[in-house]
């Protein structure tokens, strides 16, 4: 499996604006999800490298928050936490800290 912190990121994603990603749950239920947003530097306060990844897909595919497999050929498969939004929309949120972790612990 790939490192989501090398190749699940904002800038890897970008290109891959309207593609469909595969996506399944611990079941083995299944489908496809388009990606139709990407919303850089969401996490404020922070120094960390922050995104919201929002996808649409068939109604209520989505239904509870967990981790599913979100996969593409161009970028791997990936084991992240999945949101739903709306009834045909979820989102994935990826915030990762590049400040100094020791400095924010301490404020």
């Amino acid at each position: 499996m790939e490192n989501p912190n090398e190749k699940f990121n904002a800038e890897n994603l970008k290109p891959l604006l309207g593609d469909m990603f595969k996506i399944s749950d611990a079941s083995g239920n299944s489908g496809e999800i388009k990606l139709s947003k990407l919303n850089e530097g969401v996490v404020k306060g922070i120094e960390c490298d922050s995104f919201a990844a929002l996808f649409t897909g068939p109604e209520n595919q989505i239904c509870e928050q967990g981790i599913y497999r979100v996969a593409h050929d161009a970028i791997g498969s990936f084991d992240l936490m999945v949101s739903p939004k709306s009834p045909k929309e979820c989102e994935i949120i990826i915030s990762r800290l590049t400040g100094d972790a020791v400095k924010l612990i301490e404020k």
